[in-house]
């Protein structure tokens, strides 16, 4: 069933409720903030008859700007959209029905921070029964100026029966309501009555009229409310949705704000269903923070990585701790009680406060940062095989590393060495990676290996008798003495012939270049005259020859090389 259907269903009874000497509307509950976005809200209220709906909103008391809606209804729920993040407004709500139009007063509204803004949030639970101890809590919650309030449950002591909604919670909460979202997670007092789902407008979820269950994101904080009085075996459609949200989410904080504590030794004790299907789901997941209720005290317990925190002390009757097995419980109290989060970056500062302000409770988590990747080393350039030797310089101290050389050479060891066999230029890249991410650095052309080239050998054979023509046969080495192709080589003839020639060695390290036609007998020299190639520095002192004549004379077929 859809929110709208209950809303409408809801007339009736209401009428039923809300005192008809009204000369004119008036408004019976909020109006109050529901699922804050950095760019909007939510605002509802409640009128004593049918009437129109419409928010006039700006940065100042001239407001300047309105929503509206001509249907009349008793519920209203207005979407304010386009707003800036992390910005107030001021907004007031009219309403218009057959006897007349009724104005609240000012209100001020503060739109969602983004990114790692630090910001505060504060938890508490089961306020109902006793509007006069709720109060008292409220108070206390309003001084501390939150941007957003969870209630782990039991808003009221019977969801079922209209009055108690206004009694217990909309007017002892009304001055709060009024000025911070408020987002709520549903108890076995709520019964999953309708009237929980007319009053409140989660953010997307799942279950009926898809506020069941639910989550957002707000800062760098993930929150997610179960419904833990509802249906979470595995492979229902709460299991479900849990496992797919904590699985998608990438924010740094997880936040669980539920009704049935996992883990408490007040009266009900730690809910064992909870402990068998929801915390395998939690430590699967990295779940930071769960808050619950249902026993009304505090306490604060800790198992594999996670806070538990019962903060059941919102303004029901007390309850004792102690009596029942919690071997996970670290502290705890019987007291009415709210508890504050102050999240900045990766730390988060948690504070159990009674009614005065004191915190009698805290615990600081503060997340390990995922590595910044860096790393030096040396020799980074020299002759190939070139063995060079790596230091890690990461911070935040990663406990994994993967090195890629830029040669297809790789290694997870922290410090390693790498031998580059071949000249060239490396790119060297770097993963450093622990618990809470991973990094990486890339430095390209890090690494310069060269190697170097010198003659091996120049040999000079005849070419055709008639014509004259000597052969020059160069072999050129590189720095292991192995046939060094692609090199270019460039020489000078001499004697009876004269001129200059250049060439590129072959693959097997040779190139043959032929003279000029001599027109006389007599003596042909050629000498290298230079030789390169990219990477490979000419090294003349390696040479074995760098010259090499021969004779011609008429006569025989063969030339004589001397």
């Amino acid at each position: 069933m859809s929110r709208a259907s209950f809303r409408a269903g809801l007339s009736c009874i209401l009428l039923l409720v809300v005192s008809s000497a009204f000369a004119a509307p008036a408004i019976t509950k909020g109006p109050y903030l529901q699922d804050a976005r950095p760019d909007g809200v939510v605002i509802l209220w409640e009128t004593s008859e049918s009437a129109t709906s419409r928010v006039d909103y700006g940065l100042t008391t001239s407001y300047g700007q309105s929503v509206t809606s001509s249907t009349a209804v008793r519920i209203h729920e207005v979407r304010l959209t386009g707003l800036a993040a992390n910005t107030a407004y001021r907004y007031r709500v009219v309403s218009t029905g057959a006897s007349g139009t009724v104005f609240s007063s000012d209100g001020t509204l503060r739109t969602a921070i983004v990114g790692a803004t630090p910001f505060r949030f504060v938890a508490y639970g089961d306020s109902r029964t006793f509007a006069a101890s709720h109060a008292a809590v409220v108070n206390a919650i309003i001084a501390r100026a939150p941007r957003l309030v969870l209630h782990t449950g039991d808003l009221i002591r019977d969801g079922r029966v209209a009055s108690y909604w206004q009694t217990e919670l909309f007017d002892p909460a009304r001055p709060l309501l009024r000025t911070t979202p408020f987002y709520a997670t549903l108890g076995n007092h709520e019964y999953h009555s309708s009237y929980y789902y007319a009053y409140f407008s989660t953010p997307p979820g799942g279950g009926t009229g898809g506020e069941q269950w639910y989550s957002f994101d707000y800062g760098n904080a993930h929150f997610v409310s179960i419904d833990t009085s509802g249906d979470y075996s595995s492979g229902s459609a709460q299991y479900n949705w849990l496992v797919n949200d904590l699985g998608a989410t990438k924010a740094e904080w997880i936040v669980v704000f539920t009704h049935y504590p996992a883990y408490s030794s007040g009266v009900h004790g730690g809910n064992p269903t909870v402990q068998s299907r929801l915390v395998p789901l939690f430590e699967q997941y990295g779940v930071d923070i769960v808050f619950a209720g249902h026993d009304h005290i505090y306490e604060r317990s800790y198992k594999n990585g996670i806070y538990y925190f019962v903060t059941g002390g919102g303004g029901a009757e007390l309850y004792s701790w102690g009596k029942t097995s919690n071997p996970y419980r670290q502290f705890s109290k019987s007291a009415y009680h709210h508890i504050t989060v102050d999240i900045s970056g990766a730390t988060a500062t948690i504070k159990a406060r009674s009614n005065d302000g004191v915190a009698f409770d805290t615990v600081t988590i503060t997340h390990a940062s995922a590595p910044i990747a860096d790393f030096s080393a040396t020799p980074t350039s020299g002759v190939a095989p070139l063995t060079t030797y790596f230091s890690d310089r990461s911070q935040n101290t990663p406990t994994s590393w993967s090195w890629s050389f830029g040669d297809s050479g790789t290694s997870n060891v922290q410090n390693p060495s790498h031998q580059y066999t071949a000249p060239g230029p490396y790119t060297v890249a770097l993963t450093a990676t622990n618990a809470s991410g991973s990094d990486t650095e890339s430095k390209a052309g890090y690494v310069s290996a060269t190697g170097s080239c010198h003659v091996g050998s120049v040999t000079l054979t005849a070419a055709t008798l008639s014509r004259y023509r000597a052969v020059a046969t160069i072999a050129v080495h590189d720095q292991s003495c192995q046939p060094l192709s692609g090199a270019t080589i460039a020489i000078a003839w001499s004697g009876s012939t004269t001129g200059a020639a250049t060439g590129t060695t072959d693959t097997s390290g040779k190139v043959t270049l032929t003279s000029p036609r001599s027109r006389t007998v007599g003596s042909v020299t050629c000498c290298v005259t230079s030789l390169s190639k990219a990477e490979y520095p000419y090294q003349s002192g390696a040479n074995h020859q760098t010259c090499r004549s021969l004779s011609l004379r008429a006569g025989p077929r063969r030339l004589i090389v001397r």
